[in-house]
């Protein structure tokens, strides 16, 4: 499952805006990942970031991987957005709720 964010002022890469970026669910091996690179659950804002940049599988306009410290360069708006869109991506992998 992806889900598609679109930013208000962007991700700069190379001085230039990157507005819509594309997540996918993460998994568990990225969780083992972020944790094996030295960030502690702990630290939820570092990991959280750490594990967003793991998913996003896109960015429009850029090939390349997106690193935690690209994401540190965002302002709050964006990052508000970006972590609703990796929450919606998330929940979209999750199985449904059954009642019995």
């Amino acid at each position: 499952m992806s889900h598609v964010v679109t930013l208000k002022k962007g991700l700069l890469i190379k001085g230039k805006p990157h507005l819509t970026l594309t997540l996918r669910e993460p998994f568990v091996d990225d969780l083992v990942a972020v944790e094996a690179d030295g960030v502690m659950a702990y630290q939820s804002n570092t990991f959280r970031r750490a594990l967003i940049a793991r998913c996003i599988v896109k960015v429009d306009g850029y090939a390349g991987d997106v690193t935690p410290s690209m994401i540190g360069k965002l302002g709050m708006t964006d990052w508000t957005l970006l972590q609703r869109g990796f929450d919606a991506a998330e929940a979209e992998g999750k199985p449904e709720a059954t009642s019995e």
